[in-house]
């Protein structure tokens, strides 16, 4: 009679495990179902897909766009179609067509395009036409035209205009001049004149970068011998 008890308990416990593993299994399986969907979403990302839009330099080798800004359903950026070096090129997004705006340096040569902002319908960048080394230069959009906008350091030798920012009113930057280094500038784009606007480390170069506009002030790191690189502010 023990023994009939010990199995018919043994037969109790064994069914009760079953019902439980089901329970699981059938628990596992529902929890799934509903993550399955968001699983292949975050994966396949409803089937979208990213395309080249443009190959600019046909076969294995790179145009290697860069400083891609976009306005008005145009996307204006640097690029190197094997041909005539870094320039400046534009892709019209309804005509689905990339072209080359401006050989600022004809030929093989680069002119480099760096730091493209927009301003008032104008791209402010700094560019190498093999004359007067990097200095700022502005392509005007509805006049489809660019120029240097001023030569900082004249001659062949390099202001290399960096950190370039536009306030709304103004285009600010880090320049160097040759006399004073590497120093916050402004070009007044009324004018058209470029001006050192701060001379932080008066025994060389305050070298202000990352430059952030903030209602009429703008925010960089820059150096001096005294307190090092620090976080400085120029009221516009």
């Amino acid at each position: 009679f023990e023994s009939f008890r010990c199995i018919k308990l043994a037969s109790i416990i064994n069914k009760f495990f079953k019902k439980m593993k089901q329970t699981i299994l059938y628990t596992i399986l529902a929890v799934f179902s509903v993550l399955q969907p968001l699983h292949s979403q975050s994966i396949y990302c409803n089937d979208y897909v990213a395309s080249i839009v443009a190959d600019i330099r046909s076969g294995s080798s790179s145009s290697s766009p860069n400083d891609i800004i976009s306005h008005s359903n145009s996307l204006y950026f640097e690029a190197n179609d094997g041909t005539h070096g870094n320039e400046l090129w534009k892709y019209d997004i309804q005509l689905d067509t990339a072209y080359m705006l401006y050989d600022i340096r004809p030929g093989s040569s680069s002119s480099s395009p760096y730091g493209i902002i927009l301003h008032s319908n104008c791209l402010y960048f700094r560019a190498n036409d093999g004359t007067h080394g990097n200095e700022l230069w502005k392509y005007d959009i509805q006049l489809d035209t660019a120029y240097m906008a001023y030569d900082i350091r004249t001659g062949s030798n390099s202001s290399t205009p960096q950190s370039i920012i536009s306030n709304g009113n103004d285009i600010y930057f880090q320049a160097n001049d040759g006399i004073n280094g590497g120093e916050l500038w402004k070009y007044d784009t009324q004018i058209g004149y470029a001006v050192m606007v701060a001379d932080i480390n008066t025994s060389g170069s305050s070298s202000p970068v990352f430059l952030t506009c903030v209602g009429s002030n703008i925010y960089f790191r820059a150096y001096n011998e005294v307190n090092g690189s620090e976080l400085y502010k120029y009221d516009t």
